[in-house]
């Protein structure tokens, strides 16, 4: 009997060890991925650009929860979830927080007039808000923030020198909120 549990708890922790970690976008949902980072400080979305102020990075904190991938070696797609469990802050403050963010960007980069541009996205979901920049080598993306419930927010976009988006932005929100769903809230 002791000999057939010993067997069990060896195929459990095997099982356990080989089991992939959550992840908010599946590299396999993309056409030529050539990097991935999961769920590490490199995996924040992309698509702010040149404004620092507006990135996931100001909102996360160890474990990160997200993905950054690299497509056809040059744009980059991806979705961090923003957790703020804990912290006193609502989804919808820390939406506001970096709109506000961004409204600080837009005003700099009318004042500097060094080719930066940023500028809001219509038609996003309610509560969700949303921009597309530019800085001035030419690189443009779309960022979005959007509350999924009163302490988490999704923060997904792209970033890409080319002149079609390597994603669309309606497709890509659609998997990083199926994503989210291996994340649980932190515990406050």
């Amino acid at each position: 009997m002791r000999r057939g549990w010993s067997g069990l708890v060896v195929g459990v922790l095997l099982l356990a060890g080989c089991s992939t970690p959550p992840a908010l976008l599946d590299e396999g949902d993309f056409e030529d991925v050539t990097i991935v980072e999961q769920n590490t400080r490199y995996s924040l979305a992309p698509g702010w650009t040149w404004c620092e102020e507006m990135s996931p990075n100001l909102y996360t904190s160890e474990p990160v929860q997200g993905t950054w991938l690299e497509i056809d070696g040059g744009p980059s797609v991806g979705a961090t979830l923003l957790d703020r469990s804990g912290r006193g802050q609502s989804a919808e403050d820390v939406v506001a927080d970096i709109t506000a963010q961004a409204d600080q960007c837009l005003l700099s980069s009318e004042t500097i007039g060094s080719g930066r541009f940023i500028e809001p996205l219509d038609g996003l979901e309610t509560g969700a808000a949303g921009w597309r920049t530019e800085d001035p080598d030419g690189v443009w993306g779309e960022f979005v923030v959007v509350p999924l419930d009163d302490t988490r927010v999704l923060a997904y976009g792209f970033a890409t020198d080319r002149d079609d988006p390597p994603v669309d932005l309606d497709d890509l929100r659609d998997l990083a909120v199926a994503g989210a769903e291996h994340f649980p809230p932190a515990e406050g």
